[in-house]
């Protein structure tokens, strides 16, 4: 149900502004976490507007803060 899905997006979601994915990349970089996987929602068209906004604040406050993986 609703509650599941919600605990699983809190649990390895990165949802929100690409400055909270960006601080979410951080936590998960923390704990291990190596890799990541982007998928659109509800389509197969390739996630533009969301590869544009990790290539311009996602990727850059990853440098800043120092991650480089």
């Amino acid at each position: 149900p609703d509650e599941v899905a919600a605990q699983l997006c809190d649990a390895i979601g990165l949802i929100g502004t690409p400055a909270d994915c960006a601080a979410r990349i951080l936590e998960m970089a923390k704990l291990g976490v190596r890799n990541l996987y982007l998928m659109p929602l509800l389509t197969f068209a390739p996630p533009r507007a969301e590869l544009d906004a990790f290539r311009d604040v996602v990727f850059p406050r990853l440098a800043a803060a120092g991650e480089r993986r």
